[in-house]
């Protein structure tokens, strides 16, 4: 572990340890790492919905699409990268009163974690544009999680607004080496 606790370590406190053994290593990374895996992407057609992705970097869709991810973390931020064929997600992580708050782009999107059964689940807790808070009834409701398998770590991740419906589905996995 490192001599400051990570942004999950810090948010979940004695419950981070009830994490996978590759979700607890990767989320207790320090400095800079590039990981590797695979991903499967659905869009949802509209003109706008298009807007809306590419504003926030979202993937185009893919039924397995190369991914490569890049963390460059301390215990005060995280800034994440993800490398898609087509273009670039960059979000900053950071904690926000006793949450984890993700950065990307104009949007900041806050999470309660939640530890079961080893998986980690993110549970929306608010939104903001541009600083703004967004009222609960037009936030983007987002289902989050990740899971572990022996050397990787698996995520899923599903995004709708209201009004709009689904945006953008994406699950996959990366490569994680778990702490001895």
């Amino acid at each position: 572990m490192n001599a400051a606790p990570s942004l999950h370590r810090s948010v979940l406190g004695a419950d981070f340890d009830r994490l996978a053994p590759e979700l607890r290593a990767f989320h207790d990374l320090a400095g800079t790492h590039v990981l590797e895996g695979r991903c499967a992407v659905e869009r949802s057609p509209g003109f706008v919905k298009a807007l809306i992705a590419l504003a926030m970097g979202l993937p185009a869709a893919s039924p397995d699409a190369a991914l490569r991810f890049t963390l460059d973390a301390n215990s005060q931020r995280e800034r994440w990268c993800r490398q898609f064929p087509d273009r670039a997600m960059r979000s900053t992580l950071v904690v926000a009163d006793g949450l984890l708050e993700e950065r990307v782009g104009p949007v900041a999107l806050r999470f309660r974690l939640e530890v079961r059964d080893g998986t980690l689940v993110l549970h929306p807790a608010g939104a903001r544009f541009l600083g703004i808070p967004y009222p609960s009834f037009l936030a983007p409701r987002i289902v989050a999680a990740e899971r572990a398998s022996p050397g990787r770590l698996h995520f899923d991740v599903a995004v709708s607004l209201p009004l709009l419906g689904p945006v953008v589905a994406y699950k996959g996995h990366l490569a994680v080496n778990p702490a001895p």
